[in-house]
């Protein structure tokens, strides 16, 4: 796992099938990391995968060899056993994004990342044994990149071994992750082993189901034919997460709770995580007229003579009682059912002052 996790160079899609593949032939397995992190969403969808195959029964070692940073923090811990080059780094922090839109669209990006920090917050509890609240207060700070050497990892209970490797000049001081990894990215990648290709070919054939001898075009058959069926099952994955996506926002209920220029955006937000923008709905509460506000405050204001959902007419009792309990509900429900109901409004207005408010000056709009 060397390089970030994003598009064009880790993604959870890619990384899931290839280490699938790797634990269906092997029982043991590691995965060496030197990443500055990346992708939240993509990051704990590799964090779950692993965790899920180590439940099942396979050996998962995760090898910090450089730096595991960010996101790759959380992933290099997520191993049945973590071990960590004496020389390596892992750097944790809050959760970090970049929304677009307007004030809507970042309250709702804002309560995803919010979910989360408290994923992550829960995975580092998990490996150190810390309630979830100290494991947020000491790994993921506000406003802090958190950088710990191999040593202090072991103190913090988030690796289980140090290892001896190759000493990698990286200055001490030095806090971009970028630059970090592109030093430790030079150190190893003159240190990894190069296979031949005749060793490279028994271990894919191996890999794809054929004998060690197949041939590099019964191979290349093979790969085509895995490639195909990923696709598939990617074009599957992606439309059950968009026909799941919009039944929850196009749900009855749920589209009452928000204007339709924001279905686009929830869409989206649910095929990334379902369960996030989901439970961001749950808590809206559904739109309602003011006019349903004063009348559920104000029973008495519904004309009895009416059939259901009538607007509010004249009251019962004492004159201007409507009025009066319009006023209370403050200036911002008047200017509502002024402009929303305006009927409803001269109606009070004239039960109340006994004439209509254009003789005021107050049009109705």
């Amino acid at each position: 796992m060397y390089g970030y996790i994003m598009p064009g160079e880790i993604n959870a899609a890619d990384f899931i099938i290839e280490l699938t593949n790797l634990t269906n032939t092997y029982n043991d397995v590691k995965i060496r990391i030197n990443s500055g992190g990346g992708s939240i969403f993509d990051g704990i969808t590799i964090y779950n995968a692993i965790r899920a195959l180590i439940k099942s029964g396979k050996n998962i070692t995760t090898c910090v060899d450089g730096i595991a940073a960010s996101m790759a923090a959380a992933i290099a811990i997520s191993g049945s056993h973590v071990e960590m080059s004496k020389y390596g780094r892992i750097m944790t922090h809050r959760a970090k994004g970049y929304p677009e839109g307007d004030v809507d669209d970042i309250r709702v990006y804002a309560s995803m990342l919010e979910d989360a920090e408290n994923d992550l917050a829960k995975i580092f509890a998990e490996r150190t044994g810390r309630t979830q609240e100290d494991a947020k207060a000491t790994f993921l700070k506000k406003g802090v990149d958190n950088w710990m050497n191999a040593a202090k990892c072991m103190e913090m209970k988030l690796v289980d071994k140090l290892y001896d490797a190759d000493p990698v000049a990286a200055p001490e001081n030095v806090t971009d992750e970028k630059q970090l990894h592109n030093i430790f990215e030079t150190c190893l990648n003159k240190s990894i082993p190069q296979s031949k290709n005749t060793n490279m070919n028994k271990i894919i054939a191996k890999l794809l189901g054929l004998p060690e001898d197949a041939t590099e075009s019964q191979i290349e058959a093979a790969v085509t034919n895995s490639l195909a069926a990923k696709k598939t099952a990617e074009d599957a994955v992606a439309n059950f997460a968009k026909t799941r996506a919009e039944a929850l926002v196009n749900d009855p209920v749920n589209a009452k709770k928000y204007t339709a220029d924001k279905k686009a955006l929830l869409i989206e937000n649910a095929i990334t995580n379902y369960d996030a923008t989901k439970a961001m709905i749950d808590m809206i509460s559904v739109a309602q007229k003011p006019t349903d506000i004063i009348n559920r405050a104000n029973p008495e204001l519904l004309n009895t003579e009416g059939g259901e959902g009538d607007a509010p007419v004249a009251v019962t009792g004492k004159s201007g009682e409507g009025w009066d309990k319009l006023v209370s509900q403050g200036m911002a429900a008047i200017e509502k059912v002024k402009k929303e109901t305006p009927d409803v409004y001269a109606q009070l207005y004239k039960d109340k002052y006994k004439r209509d408010p254009s003789a005021m000056g107050f049009a109705k709009r």
